[in-house]
């Protein structure tokens, strides 16, 4: 296959293009600045995404695997206005680019935040963005016949992941000297092995979307409060969290129950269980 990723540097896209590049597949990202060390056989185009139409035409990708976005939380205009070209503006200049490639299944990676149950209702500024952009892909199934994989991701988890996430803070509190604060910790969140993932994505190169459009809720179905996360951690590692719940309130739009309706997604397996998961990350 010939596949294009975007946000080929963050987490998900790194695992992702690893894989991919494991099974042969031919290789393009999109990048702002040239990754240090990259597989020889992947094609870079680095830079603003407009200058490389022609490149991008040229190398007719068959899957586009759009990761490219952020996810911070703005703390002013300023910050809001980035986002939204991160998570908007950047999306459309890539669908303007690739919506005339023949035979194109445009896979979208966006946030179980911009979701309540299976209907498009953001929770904060960031998931209205990721929401914005779910709705221009709408646009381009109608009217430009587009082929679409949304995949909807909840608790996302791994090895290597740098992003400041609460998972990331609890291991960090084991044993620590000064407690980490945190929110009540009673919210349900829904915890993904990355893994899982990207076996998911591997199953979506035999496949099309149903209708042209197809939404995918990535995620077991089962629950775990933060507490839970944390006890089952302690028990793992055998070690003491020092974490200081109740310390910093919940956000003003926090989501308290965030579990995948996972019967939406006819491909979902659950291969690495959460004991497993965490075990990996201690």
């Amino acid at each position: 296959m010939r596949i294009l990723i975007t946000g080929a540097t963050g987490f998900i896209g790194q695992q992702l293009l690893r894989h991919f590049c494991s099974l042969g597949h031919s290789l393009a990202i999109h990048c702002r600045n040239k990754p240090r060390e990259i597989d020889p056989r992947v094609l870079v185009f680095a830079g603003a995404l407009h200058q490389f139409q022609k490149e991008i035409s040229a190398f007719s990708p068959e899957y586009v695997f759009h990761l490219a976005g952020s996810s911070v939380h703005p703390k002013n205009t300023e910050e809001e206005g980035q986002i939204w070209s991160a998570n908007v503006l950047y999306g459309n200049t890539l669908l303007g680019i690739v919506k005339e490639i023949p035979n194109l299944v445009f896979v979208n990676f966006t946030t179980s935040l911009a979701y309540a149950g299976t209907e498009l209702h953001p929770f904060n500024y960031f998931a209205l963005t990721k929401a914005n952009f779910v709705q221009s892909l709408e646009y381009h199934v109608r009217f430009h016949s587009l082929r679409v994989f949304n995949l909807i991701l909840y608790t996302i988890y791994g090895k290597g992941d740098l992003t400041k996430r609460a998972i990331n803070y609890i291991i960090e509190s084991l044993n620590a000297k000064e407690p980490i604060s945190m929110s009540p910790g009673e919210q349900q969140l829904d915890f993904v092995h990355v893994d899982d993932v990207i076996l998911l994505c591997e199953e979506l190169l035999k496949n099309n979307p149903q209708q042209n459009l197809e939404h995918l809720h990535v995620g077991t179905g089962r629950g775990t409060t933060l507490k839970e996360a944390v006890r089952l951690i302690e028990h793992l590692s055998n070690q003491k969290a020092n974490i200081h719940f109740g310390a910093l309130p919940y956000r003003k739009e926090e989501k308290m129950v965030n579990i995948a309706p996972v019967s939406d997604n006819r491909f979902w397996q659950t291969h690495i269980e959460i004991e497993t998961g965490f075990l990996s990350l201690i």
